[in-house]
């Protein structure tokens, strides 16, 4: 059963990876369909990262395994892109290379050397307000819990709308939306860390009639709150928190039916396995063929995506499998000695 289970979790990440690769082709936005994807991509993967998040004895051995799984991949699809940069932005002149600079260092927007790995800085806020909540909160009830994730979402949700009245370049927005990603891990907190309440009920359910029977309510409740695209990395959201948020799991849902029912896919299970991969090195991949080949058809561009994303895995994977989240690169002894291991 264990097996059957991450059989299904591998396929719907891969599901997920391949909607957020045909997303930023880009593909033309302007149909309902992609409106009801932009509700199902990215929470459907903070519901994945939810669900296997672990609850941690000490402080110290949160930041280790957190360091692992998420901070060294951060920190090196950053290094790569730097190494590349060259690369995916056809030489890059002076003055493109000051505006680099200065994004990164005087505006923090490590991102724009890799879009992508905005979700892997949000992932890091998620661990930390879900280890404190498991950690101040120990000896309360999963409700209670819930409850304040949805409240606290709730909160950040209504007051993104209030700084999103600015301008985008103002200091505001600059400081809370693109920056720290601080309001778009308050919003998904719920996306997260109730699936990390009731990991074991979820894994464990086993009535797929009943999960059968939702699959067309939940469809068409997506259908009917997916009214416009929400663009997750900017919190972009002309919706209502309501909508936004029922919407999102009724996308989450529809996804986890598919997986559960088909169970393995050969090449989406692969990339599922090892999105974390793909997510950090498939943009790259995207602007080297755009400035070098000029290849702009989001079609190309995305069967092209799709074919170098095992590559790309294979490579990464075999040489540098520690700096991401493949195998442990710090290591905490039984007396509480940290170690540095390239061992298997």
């Amino acid at each position: 059963a264990e097996k059957q289970r991450i059989e299904y979790i591998d396929l719907i990440k891969g599901i997920t990876i391949v909607l957020v690769m045909y997303y930023h082709c880009p593909v033309p936005e302007d149909n309902h369909a992609m409106m009801m994807l932009s509700y199902t991509r990215i929470p459907t993967y903070v519901f994945l990262s939810g669900l296997f998040f672990s609850t941690y004895d000490s402080f110290k051995q949160f930041v280790v395994k957190k360091n692992e799984s998420i901070h060294h991949t951060l920190v090196f699809f950053v290094a790569f892109a730097l190494i590349t940069l060259p690369l995916h932005y056809n030489g890059l002149n002076l003055n493109e290379f000051k505006s680099f600079v200065y994004d990164i260092v005087v505006n923090g927007s490590i991102e724009r050397l890799n879009g992508p790995i905005w979700f892997l800085e949000m992932l890091v806020w998620l661990s930390l307000f879900s280890y404190a909540i498991d950690t101040l909160l120990k000896d309360k009830t999963k409700v209670l819990k819930a409850s304040l994730c949805i409240i606290i979402s709730l909160i950040a949700f209504t007051l993104n709308d209030i700084v999103s009245q600015y301008e985008y370049n103002s200091f505001l927005a600059i400081l809370f939306i693109y920056n720290i990603k601080l309001p778009a891990a308050l919003i998904f907190l719920p996306t997260f860390y109730i699936p990390h309440l009731f990991r074991t009920q979820i894994l464990c359910y086993h009535k797929p009639r009943l999960l059968y029977t939702g699959l067309p309510i939940t469809l068409i409740v997506l259908y009917l709150c997916a009214d416009s695209t929400i663009i997750h990395s900017i919190c972009k959201y002309n919706i209502s928190y309501p909508r936004f948020f029922i919407g999102q799991f009724a996308g989450i849902y529809s996804i986890f039916v598919i997986g559960y029912v088909i169970k393995r896919l050969p090449f989406f299970s692969f990339v599922g396995r090892y999105s974390i991969i793909v997510l950090g090195t498939h943009m790259l991949v995207k602007q080297f063929f755009i400035f070098y080949l000029n290849i702009t058809d989001p079609y190309i561009l995305f069967a092209i995506l799709v074919v170098t994303a095992p590559i790309c895995i294979l490579v990464i994977k075999q040489y540098f499998p520690h700096f991401t989240a493949q195998k442990d690169l710090l290591k905490l002894s039984p007396d509480g000695k940290l170690k540095i291991s390239f061992k298997d």
